[in-house]
């Protein structure tokens, strides 16, 4: 699987405007493509109306860039034959530049070149620089709203569904370690809002929930940590049929001291 990093430099994509003169296409405009919440392409905020097909070849472009023809032909119309695939992917090219918009080639690859500017592309190099330093509540909340909409909602190719995973994992993964800075660094308030919101994004997550009573426990909260440890067995119960992992049950049960906190008293897990 691509890192985050190779989606920054996947945001390779040249989208120029077909010119009557021989000037250099698309030059010193601006070109936003918005894949989160919905389809959008713009230049110099102007929309573009696109065709189904068109909006797939530049989403797939987007999210799987420096792609063959052919991969992108018989990823795009599967249900077809190669020789037709490519007619399909040359005519949507054709639209593309009837409608003022033209994708340069390299080669047999398609790609999309650093003058577009990518929504989802900016989140994942915020993802990159927000795990590589200090965060607060502020930038957690900036990422979540920037990525709080769904990636492409109401498509259900398999490439798509793939990406949109793959982001929900990231926005997950990037939550829960902001969490634990801020409460390493003695905000448990801003930790608990940032643990509290990975839960409400993601309910069965149980390592989220973990996040929560670590808060709690480190503030001294015994009984909050346990009304949320119930909480989780409850929802785990429920939705599952499963139990809580001897992780969750050994944070509070009072595995041995560390760091100098206090062992937690043994309770019940039935609600």
């Amino acid at each position: 699987m691509r890192t985050s990093s190779d989606i920054g430099q996947g945001a390779a994509m040249t989208i120029t405007a077909v010119r009557s003169d021989r000037r250099s296409p698309g030059a010193g405009r601006h070109h936003e493509l918005r894949l989160l919440g919905a389809f959008a392409l713009s230049s110099d905020g102007q929309l573009h109306a696109l065709p189904r097909g068109g909006q797939r070849l530049l989403a797939y472009l987007a999210l799987q860039p420096g792609r063959e023809r052919e991969l992108v032909a018989g990823t795009l119309w599967p249900d077809v034959v190669a020789t037709r695939a490519l007619g399909n992917l040359r005519s949507t090219l054709w639209r593309l530049s009837r409608a003022g918009l033209r994708l340069s080639a390299c080669g047999p690859s398609l790609s999309l070149p650093p003058d577009v500017d990518v929504d989802v592309h900016r989140l994942f190099r915020a993802a990159v620089e927000r795990r590589q330093s200090e965060v607060d509540a502020e930038t957690h909340a900036w990422f979540w709203s920037a990525g709080a909409d769904e990636l492409l909602p109401g498509w259900y190719d398999d490439w798509v569904l793939v990406e949109r995973e793959r982001l929900r994992q990231l926005r997950l993964h990037v939550g829960e370690a902001m969490a634990e800075r801020l409460c390493r660094s003695g905000q448990h308030a801003a930790a608990l809002q940032v643990a509290l919101q990975v839960v409400a994004f993601e309910p069965l997550r149980e390592s989220a929930h973990r996040l929560v009573i670590s808060v709690h426990l480190a503030e001294g909260n015994i009984s909050e940590a346990v009304r949320q440890y119930r909480t989780c067995c409850a929802l785990l119960s429920a939705e599952l049929g499963v139990g809580p992992s001897p992780l969750l049950q050994r944070l509070v049960q009072g595995a041995p001291a560390r760091g100098g906190l206090l062992p937690y008293p043994r309770f019940s897990t039935q609600t």
